[in-house]
């Protein structure tokens, strides 16, 4: 059975992809989360710091879907922040399987330090 490349769109974790999705080699997405992240003012001002887990499929064309918090911080407000930043990253290069671009799941920690 012949499988059309365009239509066939399965969703591997990041472990499987056999090259892995990359954001800017350059900067890498460190750079970007700390360029782009707003600290709540009301957390800023208790000096509230915390983690927030956002998990998200980078597809075939290499942009962010289906973005969701996966570990919440406690604090409504940073987690929106967090999801915020995570949807507007910029396209990434798609992982790939047997050298076809391909639909991988990944999550990313984001750190909230009043320090930085």
């Amino acid at each position: 059975m012949e499988v059309d490349d365009r239509t066939y769109n399965p969703i591997v974790s990041y472990e499987n992809a056999e090259q892995k999705p990359e954001f800017n080699p350059k900067d890498g997405y460190e750079a970007y989360i700390k360029e782009n992240l707003h600290y709540p003012n009301a957390a800023a001002v208790d000096e509230i710091e915390c983690t927030v887990v956002i998990a998200f499929v980078i597809d075939r064309n290499g942009n962010i879907t289906k973005a969701r918090i996966e570990k919440s911080s406690g604090y409504r407000e940073m987690d929106y922040e967090a999801l915020r930043v995570i949807k507007k990253m910029p396209r990434w290069i798609p992982g790939k399987v047997n050298g076809h671009p391909i639909a991988v799941t990944h999550s990313i920690s984001v750190e909230f330090d009043i320090g930085e």
